[in-house]
């Protein structure tokens, strides 16, 4: 059988999958690339479909905790808030790769003005940053990782129990929350990297969000229910959906150096929105949309490398025999490198 090497360069906009940390390239089937190939169309309507789809979620559940006024609806409903401001950085994530829209435009201001400034985020520096996560993943130029290893998420742990009290319950502390608000302060009032007019854009937009507030008296519904989020939840919701990516598979080979982590309904909606869980198909192939990434999943399953590679189901407990969950898996790794 023919195989086709892969293994080209990040800026190549195709469907052959890029080694971050290795030249060597992965041999794949021609019939597999051929399947994979015809993924790699972009949609439109789909994503706006998708970011109406968050927005929608995020009105609903405000209007939800508005009406049945309690300490569990609002809990409830910024738990749904977080994981939809996950929903839109994976989203900005897909811009980030020009794979949100198919005009380079609309990735840059979609993305920009409906999803990074209103999670606070600068779109550029997301680009470059995650840029270098994909060219240099898991080397001292990757900034992702970097902050793993900062974190001491390659060293072995001492059990799970601490694992999960450090990493897990640690990131939930009070005295995260400080630091994520001077952050978020921080980037509001950033131009690093940004364009005059972008920069103008931000400052306009979450001056007349916050004027529009007071003038019609919504400030204080504007804080609960997203500045609250926005520093609690949503942070932590991308710590451990990061966490469930890379760590504990410090490697050069890219089949072996990311995970896949199937989720029940819930984690797919909180942790795992618009198709996160293929964290493994999504380096190999960087520009097959997120919506296709199931279908590539299942192609590549007929590889058996691939099939050997890291699948886990669910994040806290396994529902699956013979798969290991997601925080098992991060601590068996780290204790048997």
């Amino acid at each position: 059988m023919k195989e086709a090497v892969v293994g080209q360069p990040w800026a190549q906009q195709d469907v052959t999958p890029q080694s971050a940390t290795s030249n060597k390239g992965i041999l794949f089937s021609k019939d597999i690339m051929n399947q994979l190939k015809g993924l790699q169309k972009k949609n439109n309507w789909y994503n706006f479909f998708a970011l109406g789809l968050d927005w929608s979620l995020i009105a609903l559940v405000i209007v939800l905790a508005h009406v049945y006024q309690n300490i569990w609806t609002y809990l409830g409903a910024i738990i749904v808030i977080g994981g939809r401001m996950r929903g839109l950085d994976n989203l900005m994530h897909e811009a980030s790769h020009n794979m949100l829209f198919k005009s380079r435009w609309l990735n840059k201001w979609v993305g920009s003005i409906f999803i990074a400034f209103p999670v606070i985020t600068n779109y550029k520096p997301y680009c470059d940053s995650h840029y270098k996560h994909h060219k240099y993943l898991w080397t001292d130029k990757d900034p992702d990782t970097s902050e793993l290893k900062a974190m001491g998420l390659n060293h072995a742990v001492i059990s799970k129990k601490y694992f999960i009290f450090r990493y897990i319950f640690g990131s939930i502390f009070i005295k995260h929350v400080f630091r994520n608000v001077l952050n978020a302060v921080i980037r509001l009032f950033s131009k690093q990297d940004q364009t005059t007019v972008e920069y103008i854009i931000k400052l306009c937009m979450w001056s007349s969000v916050i004027a529009l507030s007071i003038i019609y008296h919504f400030w204080w519904e504007l804080i609960l229910y997203w500045f609250v989020p926005l520093v609690t939840i949503f942070p932590v919701i991308r710590f451990w959906s990061d966490l469930a990516d890379h760590s504990g598979l410090e490697t050069s080979d890219p089949l072996y150096s990311s995970r896949n982590s199937y989720g029940n309904w819930l984690e797919r909606l909180i942790l795992y929105p618009h198709h996160d869980t293929y964290h493994i198909v999504h380096h190999l192939f960087p520009y097959i949309p997120h919506y296709n990434l199931k279908k590539a999943h299942l192609v590549l399953m007929s590889h058996s490398d691939y099939a050997k590679a890291h699948h886990c189901t669910g994040f806290f407990k396994t529902f699956l025999p013979g798969f290991r969950s997601v925080i098992d898996d991060i601590v068996t790794k780290l204790n048997h490198k």
